[in-house]
């Protein structure tokens, strides 16, 4: 990542409010799902996930609105975040609870359960960023234009 004369700053990128998984051949995935915080984000950019208790580095697999993928997305925009290798319990500081209702006597009652137990619990995404010009170019890339390798490695009791 780009270092500068004070070292580099955090940026907030999302708060996530929810998460899910996706199967794309044989290969899961987790997406996260909130409002973009920052000025504009880049598919491929190295992001890090704060997590309560835990932290990661890693790149943005690919930017999902709807059904669709995006190669960039601005500021206030509602998306799904797509990452490899993140077990979707770092996203939940409590245990899910069986779903007390069943899809055949009551598909509401047990969707809107469902739903719940994908939200967040304190999860939020920021991007380093050495001055405003940076932040507005929002492009980590090394000096021959290619993305970071990602960290796939939890940091516990990182801040």
């Amino acid at each position: 990542m780009g270092r500068c004369g004070d070292g580099p700053m955090k940026e907030l990128v999302m708060e996530v409010k929810h998460f899910f998984n996706i199967e794309k051949r044989g290969i899961k995935y987790t997406v996260l799902g909130g409002q973009i915080a920052c000025n504009k984000l880049k598919n491929g950019e190295t992001v890090e996930i704060v997590c309560p208790g835990d932290a990661l580095i890693t790149n943005v697999e690919e930017i999902k609105c709807y059904s669709y993928s995006v190669d960039e997305v601005p500021n206030n925009f509602l998306c799904g975040l797509v990452f490899f290798g993140i077990h979707h319990m770092a996203f939940r500081t409590t245990e899910p609870v069986v779903n007390p209702y069943s899809p055949k006597d009551d598909l509401v009652r047990f969707l809107e359960w469902d739903r719940q137990e994908n939200d967040a619990e304190g999860v939020k995404i920021y991007r380093e960023v050495c001055d405003d010009t940076f932040a507005k170019e929002g492009s980590e890339r090394d000096s021959e234009g290619n993305h970071p390798k990602p960290n796939f490695l939890f940091r516990h009791g990182s801040e």
